[in-house]
């Protein structure tokens, strides 16, 4: 009997050892910890300067970060989706620069066609209902075109599975802009976080593009057979997706009137960003992959299995270690009138173990350019989860928020799983 337990205990090493190994052979954990930096900008740097800002500007900022992520995508117009796919096929060097060349040239005028609607939607205080920090909103939406442009350059990296660089210019850019930015609002406040992030993202793009070269502006556009509508169906897909991930906040911002809870929800929705790093380190892994085998329907079956359980398990392993980590750092670190925010921090980890439970199913559709599918996911979860965090704000408060985006990814897991299903078996079917 003890010799069974021995024997099992040595096959779990052995597993836990080829499944460590397997990762780093994919530079997973060179990309995970390039991803895990990018907690320093953005919502994770909240962390870092929430003692230096009330619970109220923290909401402000949640809620600035939520509207930017929207304009990104807007401004991006997909571009991103069609050249992981295309990129990561086996093509000619020359016809990789000729996409890369066309979807930079686009995306310069889809950014600005971005800042106009951002300066419409201040201008008509859809972007924080209440707020005073004026002007500074259009000092924020300056950030669009060196978004789009180093998210473009990271895209582009991944699809031809230069990881590594792809993590070494990631680590530059949020070390850099980590000390930008704690240091502005050290200084100068919410104000200062804003104008600082504004200048972070703008040489952020030094390192990317650095990395890739401008050997592309020298070829041709080219521009591959539904480029276009993937990138359109790939933004428009995102967008409604974006809008169902950030929907807690625009409901608070619109329809909360207890701006502080806004700041406590807000800090324990920052704490997941560690977690959501892992979930995207892994689906920007495997995405590449499954463009590269789209064909083989033995290989998209047996790696879509193993790596969405292996996520799950993952998945679990980071909710326990982030539970752990915010039961002692919460009050210690902010204080014990910060202690909500491991009430709302509870249930959004569990909406994130259902969230990883459905993730790399997503990822492998669009490497199929099945990504119609995944919009109607978006499309018909996203009205849903909308009406129930405004029910459930109504009658329960910010608290029945948190339980909205819980039952709502619980809705989504079903409805991806159904769906991901008929879609290969469609697909597959027409290869044949």
């Amino acid at each position: 009997m003890l010799n069974n337990n021995l024997k099992g205990k040595m096959q779990n090493t052995q597993k836990i050892t080829r499944l460590l190994h397997l990762l780093q052979n994919k530079s997973f954990f060179h990309l995970l910890s390039a991803n895990l930096l990018t907690q320093f900008l953005g919502f994770g740097t909240v962390v870092f300067i929430a003692k230096l800002i009330s619970p109220t500007e923290i909401g402000q900022i949640k809620i600035l970060q939520s509207y930017i992520a929207l304009f990104v995508i807007l401004a991006g117009f997909g571009f991103n989706t069609s050249v992981l796919k295309y990129c990561a096929e086996n093509i000619s060097q020359e016809q990789r620069w000729g996409i890369f060349n066309y979807s930079v040239k686009c995306s310069l005028v889809t950014t600005l066609c971005g800042y106009l609607l951002w300066f419409l939607f201040d201008s008509y205080k859809i972007i924080l209902s209440t707020s005073q920090i004026g002007s500074w909103i259009l000092i924020y939406g300056l950030l669009l075109p060196f978004s789009v442009m180093t998210n473009l350059g990271m895209i582009y990296l991944q699809a031809v599975k230069q990881v590594r660089k792809m993590a070494k210019a990631q680590s530059i850019i949020k070390l850099q802009s980590f000390l930008i930015i704690v240091g502005s609002t050290y200084f100068w406040g919410i104000k200062g976080f804003i104008a600082s992030t504004v200048f972070a993202y703008f040489i952020g793009m030094i390192p990317v593009f650095r990395e890739i070269g401008f050997s592309f502006i020298f070829y041709k556009s080219f521009v591959p057979r539904s480029f276009l509508s993937i990138a359109v169906f790939s933004m428009l897909g995102n967008i409604v997706s974006l809008i169902g991930q950030y929907g807690d906040i625009f409901i608070l911002d619109h329809f909360c009137p207890d701006k502080e809870q806004i700041g406590f929800y807000s800090l324990a929705s920052i704490f997941l960003i560690g977690a959501m790093q892992v979930t995207g380190t892994v689906q920007s892994i495997v995405a590449p992959y499954f463009s590269e085998h789209n064909r083989d329907k033995r290989w998209v079956y047996s790696q879509l299995i193993k790596n969405q359980l292996r996520m799950v398990v993952l998945a679990i392993l980071v909710a326990l270690g982030i539970y752990i980590f915010c039961y002692y750092f919460i009050p210690f670190f902010y204080g014990y009138n910060y202690i909500i925010t491991f009430l709302y921090l509870k249930i959004l980890l569990l909406k994130y173990i259902v969230y990883s439970s459905y993730a790399v199913t997503g990822v492998c559709l669009v490497g199929l350019g099945l990504i119609k599918y995944n919009i109607g996911v978006v499309f018909i979860s996203t009205p849903i989860g909308l009406f129930l965090s405004y029910l459930l704000l109504q009658n329960y408060g910010v608290i029945g928020v948190a339980y909205a985006q819980f039952f709502t990814a619980i809705f989504i897991f079903i409805l991806q799983i159904a769906v991901t299903k008929f879609a290969l078996s469609k697909y597959f079917r027409f290869l044949k």
